[in-house]
Order: C-alpha cells, then sequence, then structure tokens
C-alpha cells in the first residue's frame, strides 16, 4: 500500500460538469463519500477551470436563444387564442407544453416565428425574457461556483507546452492534455502521491495504461480513485504484466 506522500485529486472538468447536472451520480456520490472519510484534497487546474467557464458560456447561450424561441412561440400562441395580455395560469401550463418542443423547434426557428405579435404583447413577453435569462445566468453561475468550492480548491498552474506536447503525443487532445500536464507538474513539483480523476473516457481515461508507462502518472475513473492512490504498486504490475 502506498504511503509517505500526501496524497491529492487532480478534478477534470468532465467531474464538475457531471456533478453539478447530476449525472453519473452513483459514481460520484461514491467518489465525495471516499474523499470525505479519508480527507481526500481535490484540486482544480486553471485550465479545468477554463474549460467549465467555456462551457458555462455555451449553456447560457443556449438557455438564451431557447428563452427567445419560448417568447416567440408564446407571442403566437396567445394570438391565436386571444388570450389577455396578463400572463394566467393557463399560460403558465402553456409555457409547459412550448418547453416540451422547444429542442425540435430550435431547428426550425424562422418557421416557428409566424406573424407579427401586437407591440405591448411583444414587450410584456421580452421583459418576461430577459428576466428569466437575467435570474438563470445569474442563479446558474452562482450555483456552479458554490458546488466547485465544496469539491475542490483551485491552483493556478500554467502547464508547460512540452509536457503537454508529449501527453497529446500520447492521444489525449491538446486541451485535456493541458489537464493532466497542469495535476503532473503540481504533484510533481510538490512531492505529492496524486492522481487525475476523470469521467471523459473518450480522450482521457482510455490512454490510463499509456500515461502511466510514459510518465509513471496515474489517471482514473472517480470510483477508482481511492486505490489508485493507495495500490499504485499494484497497478504498476498490472500494467507490467499486460505489456510483458
Amino acid at each position: 500500500m502506498s504511503a509517505g506522500k500526501s496524497k491529492c485529486c487532480f478534478l477534470d472538468a468532465s467531474i464538475l460538469i457531471s456533478n453539478f447536472f447530476g449525472k453519473f451520480k452513483n459514481k460520484l456520490e461514491k467518489f465525495l463519500t471516499t474523499k470525505v472519510k479519508y480527507g481526500i484534497p481535490c484540486y482544480v487546474s486553471s485550465s479545468v477551470e477554463d474549460e467549465c467557464n467555456e462551457r458555462i458560456v455555451r449553456v447560457l447561450d443556449f438557455m438564451g436563444e431557447s428563452m427567445s424561441l419560448l417568447r416567440m412561440r408564446l407571442a403566437g400562441e396567445k394570438t391565436k387564442t386571444q388570450h389577455e395580455i396578463i400572463l394566467t395560469e393557463q399560460d403558465i401550463l402553456l409555457i409547459e407544453l412550448l418547453m416540451r418542443g422547444l429542442y425540435r423547434e430550435l431547428s426550425e426557428k424562422a418557421k416557428s416565428e409566424g406573424e407579427e405579435v401586437p407591440e405591448i404583447e411583444q414587450t410584456l413577453l421580452r421583459t418576461l425574457e430577459d428576466s428569466l435569462v437575467d435570474f438563470f445566468e445569474e442563479r446558474f453561475k452562482e450555483a456552479f461556483k458554490v458546488q466547485k468550492k465544496t469539491m475542490a480548491h483551485k491552483k493556478d498552474i500554467t502547464p508547460d507546452s512540452m509536457l503537454v506536447e508529449e501527453i497529446h503525443r500520447v492521444g489525449v487532445p491538446k486541451k485535456d492534455a493541458a489537464h493532466v500536464a497542469s495535476a503532473l507538474q503540481y504533484i510533481s513539483s510538490n512531492t505529492l502521491l496524486g492522481v487525475f480523476v476523470s469521467l471523459d473516457y473518450k480522450h482521457i481515461v482510455n490512454f490510463q495504461e499509456q500515461i502511466y508507462e510514459k510518465f509513471k502518472f496515474q489517471v482514473c475513473d472517480p470510483v477508482y480513485a481511492y486505490w489508485h492512490l493507495n495500490y499504485e504498486e499494484t497497478f504498476r504490475e498490472l500494467i507490467e504484466s499486460r505489456s510483458s
């Protein structure tokens, strides 16, 4: 069993994003329970935080477009049914129905605009849209910051470009290679025993053996993080036996 060095985990963007949206709940609950039980410190690098922020912007852009389409659809429906201008319980239920078909409607946005609605109706709905977007943006960003702080502390790390390129040559995409390189640099320079935890099998975890063989650095699924931290010797023996 690995002993002596302090242990830590570096988290991939896939961990933070999945945890926020409730994906892979069983895996992440097990990981977080283990983290708390054994007091394992977790970190995110600058590059991981940047990727998370980029994803948040894309989600907010999508939400803005969705609200815009919803406003147009709601305006068209209210015009056809001659609803009153005041938003009623019937309107709220209508929003629910329109949201259900929103993804389908996004590809046909131009066709969904319909006839021009009365100005006062259009203004009211635009105000509703803007309020909702502002509300979601504020709550979304704040909620993400809170959950990130509960999972990990940020470490400002500038990944070495040569190391990033070496990891990239193994098969890991450049952006993900920067995440792995940042973690490897920090762990090596601080004489720690650490692993890089990710749910991204396609771009990171599937290159687990190649990364370990070349850099003696472990990347893994969150379910196995504890075992990699404490039984690196066993993992190394397994890798060596498979390559011999």
